[in-house]
């Protein structure tokens, strides 16, 4: 029996959609609805209690995280920066309608996938003059669009940005649904799983300009540099 992956998300807000993004995520149905917070990721949780008052006093600008019987979700409400927000432990059965949910509160960019194919598509395990330095690239959406998932979720603002036309995504897409308000939600193969014979999303990070794609980085990746050259060559990906 093929292992089920361990699906994990990566949503990008405006700044200035603290409070809804807040409120989204408090409002998730069913055992994706966070019970507990946590501020580091070994603190004790608490209980929300009521949702309003919680929202009033986790809004000043500190990361926390969110606690489902079903997900686990980061908040870092940046008072100047995107809002990054990661989530783990979603079943692949719920994460459409978690991203569905969250597109409610206006997001930029987001994916829901296998934890391996985020790794294949951002993360970076180099050797140097000093050892091993590795980390995950490729995430900066003022530079670029950061990749294509299997569940992934864009907006055309972000998409125009870029240069990337949407009729790209939805000439590879299983699955395109306009949620409305430029915000697209794609699935581009069956099951999470399936990211291992993804050839045609692929094909598109290689050969349409606006997406970052981490091999074409590693094939210009300079051997035998010291960490601070190879960060300093990192630094446009990082």
């Amino acid at each position: 029996m093929t292992k089920k992956s361990t699906i994990v998300s990566r949503l990008v807000f405006p700044a200035a959609a603290r409070a809804e993004v807040l409120a989204a995520f408090l409002s998730l149905p069913g055992d994706m609805g966070p019970t507990h917070h946590r501020v580091g990721e070994r603190d004790r949780r608490k209980p929300i209690g009521d949702p309003s008052e919680f929202q009033n006093t986790m809004l000043g600008g500190r990361s926390f995280y969110l606690v489902a019987p079903q997900g686990t979700y980061n908040f870092n409400p940046n008072a100047h920066l995107p809002i990054d927000c990661s989530a783990r432990r979603i079943p692949s059965a719920l994460a459409r309608d978690y991203l569905t949910h969250m597109a409610a509160a206006g997001p930029i960019f987001g994916y829901c996938c296998a934890d391996e194919e985020e790794m294949h598509r951002h993360y970076l395990r180099m050797e140097v003059k000093s050892g091993v330095m590795s980390g995950y690239y490729g995430r900066n959406i003022d530079r670029y669009v950061p990749g294509l998932y299997w569940l992934t979720l864009v907006s055309e603002q972000l998409l125009e940005k870029h240069g990337v036309p949407i009729s790209v995504l939805e000439n590879i897409a299983l699955e395109h649904v306009d949620l409305g308000g430029g915000i697209h939600l794609f699935r581009f193969y069956d099951h999470p799983e399936d990211w291992r014979s993804s050839k045609a999303i692929d094909d598109v990070l290689r050969s349409v300009p606006g997406f970052f794609d981490l091999k074409k980085v590693q094939a210009n990746l300079t051997p035998g540099v010291d960490f601070q050259e190879r960060s300093q060559e990192l630094r446009p990906w990082d």
